[in-house]
């Protein structure tokens, strides 16, 4: 339940982020799962104006918002580092070449022999 809430939370800030685009591409949403070596990197990409650079330091900060008043508390993204963190893993936002941003979500992989003998 808490990585569910921490892809929700990735997938609505990137809706968010594309819900005024005017070309079908900027609409766009991507989500990838990449299996690399003991890790696994989940990716959530818009194609929407990026992130601020002056925004960008300042993403996983407690009570740090850019939506209006009433819009949101600015808690989602510095509750899902913390659940990223929980699970040995991290949680990182860049701006991407062409526009865009992406989130990426890397944890460690389960040993899914063991997982499914006990």
């Amino acid at each position: 339940v808490r990585l569910e809430q921490v892809l929700v939370n990735l997938i609505r800030h990137a809706t968010d982020a594309t819900a005024e685009a005017p070309a079908a591409e900027s609409s766009t949403v991507r989500v990838s799962v990449e299996p690399i070596e003991k890790w696994v990197r989940i990716t959530v990409r818009d194609f929407g104006p990026g992130i601020p650079a002056d925004v960008l330091p300042r993403l996983f900060e407690p009570f740090f918002t850019t939506k209006e008043i009433g819009q949101g508390l600015g808690l989602g993204l510095a509750i899902s580092t913390s659940i990223a963190r929980d699970f040995g893993g991290s949680l990182s936002a860049a701006n991407m070449p062409g526009g865009g941003a992406q989130f990426t979500l890397t944890l460690v992989r389960a040993d899914v022999t063991s997982a499914a003998t006990t």
